[in-house]
């Protein structure tokens, strides 16, 4: 399983890999690249939009997603 884990981690800097096993099979339930459930608050919140486009790259700001 950590295998698995680390081997779809690879090309990320951050991500959560959900990966379940029932000691025969495994599966990969979830890939994501927000902590919290998505619903978890940065702090300071000046930092949110940094953080996204570290995590999401430049490319972010030139769609307008950020102010």
């Amino acid at each position: 399983m950590l295998n698995v884990a680390e081997a779809l981690a690879e090309p990320f800097t951050f991500v959560r890999i959900d990966v379940y096993s029932n000691g025969e099979t495994i599966a990969v339930g979830e890939i994501t690249h927000i902590n919290g459930a998505g619903v978890r608050r940065t702090r300071p919140a000046e930092a949110e939009a940094e953080f996204s486009r570290l995590m999401l790259g430049p490319a972010a700001d030139d769609e307008g997603v950020f102010p």
